[in-house]
């Protein structure tokens, strides 16, 4: 049996990680292709102790100096895993000194760079190009050649021209292809359930995902939703009211739970308040659907459809049980808001970044990575990085500063931080993603609460009908008041 390289072994599960593409048709591909081509390639490491920081760097995160950082980002190129090595080489680049403005900002314009950072945007630059990102990639070369310019607006060569090129990628998605997916630290945080079309038949699929607003849930929040959770419609029992209701509990930090901040050892979870028959229905919820389609364009499969493009489908007229290719996203703000929500919400980071405000201002000259909320988080950064991050970027920075807080080198929330809090937030708010053309997401509000367990005692049915999406829960068997509800693998 071949023996496994040691940065293999660290990679896995990074190494389930093909390489992303982004849909991109765009002309300054061969032009960086060509220029990257005349430099020499990041190669893997082979000595024993490079080795070792390499594994020890992809294994705990963290923060490290800008050699660490670059350090990974070569091992992460050589490994092909181009997403993780852009995040690590911008890491490096502001911690070498470079200056982070945000995108479509005149301010950006930079000095030419330190020999210290070139080297760091050759890396930035190749690993930009290899995920398909090739206008960004653009961008960090001329940072690095000293050739970016912003004091010609009108010419559609000038650097205000590239970053506006830079921005419209952020409208395409990388897209996360892990086969086999486990949730992250075993925190099921939502389901978002993705219909499978296969031999006529659907097969439901699972995902993780984060919505801001359930996070540490005021006791009006809870009543709230169990208001509405007691009056869902019920087309199967005629009056019904739910016999179930969410419930907020302080638990210990180590126990995995659906929902919630697991640093406060706040845990939520749906129980049954009457006895329940095996059967029974407990509880069901629709909600809109989403979809993906095959981009005829560039033949990728991509996020391509709202809520408001789905409205007319035709689906019970299509014997093939496939969605036509031309469905698409009826506008940018629709495609800039479906990104938002299926990568990292500009609310969550946005809300954590506000928590951590407040924890330095009790506990001042202490880093804001310290705090337990953002300590707790997964720094191993095992997942695609949405390439639009600097968009996030921007948005703390204008938030921290309405907050009176300081953004510069050297401040408590200075661009290395505020990066690598918003990577951690983005390891633990995975996005979705499968393969299957013609694939339909919903997301519903109350069904996330219930916790995945390996004693299942419901059962879940999954319909849809036009562009409503429905889930109903069943006892699998009979169930005491006060139960509660656990969930197994949904096929």
């Amino acid at each position: 049996m071949a023996s496994i390289d040691p940065i293999d072994r660290a990679l896995v599960p990074y190494n389930l990680l093909p390489n992303s593409t982004v849909s991109v048709n765009n002309d300054l591909k061969p032009t960086v292709e060509a220029y990257l081509e005349t430099l020499p390639k990041p190669k893997p490491f082979t000595k024993s102790d490079d080795i070792s920081l390499v594994i020890k760097t992809l294994q705990d995160g963290g923060n490290w100096c800008r050699e660490d950082w670059i350090i990974r980002a070569k091992s992460l190129i050589a490994h092909r895993v181009p997403e993780l090595a852009a995040f690590d080489a911008h890491q490096a680049y502001l911690l070498a000194g470079g200056v982070y403005k945000g995108a479509l900002k005149r301010q950006i314009k930079e000095e030419r760079p330190f020999e210290e950072k070139n080297k760091i945007l050759l890396v930035l630059s190749r690993a930009l190009f290899l995920a398909g990102c090739y206008t960004e990639s653009y961008l960090a070369i001329q940072l690095k050649v000293g050739n970016l310019d912003l004091d010609k607006p009108d010419d559609d060569a000038s650097g205000l021209e590239v970053l506006r090129k830079a921005s419209d990628t952020a409208l395409h998605i990388v897209r996360d292809r892990y086969e086999g997916f486990e949730a992250v630290n075993g925190e099921l945080c939502e389901y978002m359930l993705s219909p499978i079309l296969r031999d006529g038949k659907v097969a439901v699929v699972k995902y993780p995902f984060i919505p801001e607003q359930f996070h540490d849930l005021s006791a009006s929040a809870i009543d709230g939703l169990n208001e509405r959770l007691s009056h869902l419609p019920n087309r199967y029992v005629t009056n019904f009211t739910s016999r179930c209701t969410i419930q907020k509990k302080e638990t210990s930090a180590t126990n995995g739970s659906s929902m919630g901040d697991t640093s406060s050892g706040v845990r939520y979870g749906v129980h049954v308040n009457q006895g329940v028959r095996k059967g029974e229905v407990l509880f069901v919820e629709t909600t809109d659907l989403l979809a993906r389609v095959k981009d005829p364009e560039v033949h990728e499969i991509s996020i391509t459809t709202c809520m408001n493009c789905l409205r007319d489908i035709p689906q019970n007229h299509l014997p093939t049980n496939q969605y036509p290719p031309k469905e698409t996203f009826c506008n940018e703000a629709c495609t800039r808001e479906f990104s938002r929500h299926v990568h990292v919400p500009r609310k969550l980071f946005l809300l954590a970044l506000s928590r951590a405000a407040v924890w330095v201002t009790d506990n001042e000259g202490r880093n804001p990575l310290e705090a337990p909320f953002i300590a707790s988080l997964a720094a191993n950064y095992g997942g695609t990085m949405n390439l639009s991050y600097d968009r996030h970027i921007a948005a703390a920075i204008d938030h921290l500063k309405g907050l009176d807080l300081e953004v510069s080198p050297g401040s408590e929330f200075d661009s290395a931080v505020l990066m690598n809090i918003l990577a951690r937030v983005q390891y633990n708010s995975r996005a979705f993603h499968d393969e299957i053309e013609g694939a339909l997401v919903a997301v519903f509000t109350f069904f996330p609460f219930i916790n995945e367990g390996s004693k299942a005692n419901i059962v879940v049915d999954w319909d849809w009908e036009g562009k409503v999406a429905e889930v109903k829960v069943r006892a699998k068997r009979d169930l005491n008041a006060g139960d509660e509800l656990f969930v197994g693998p949904v096929v």
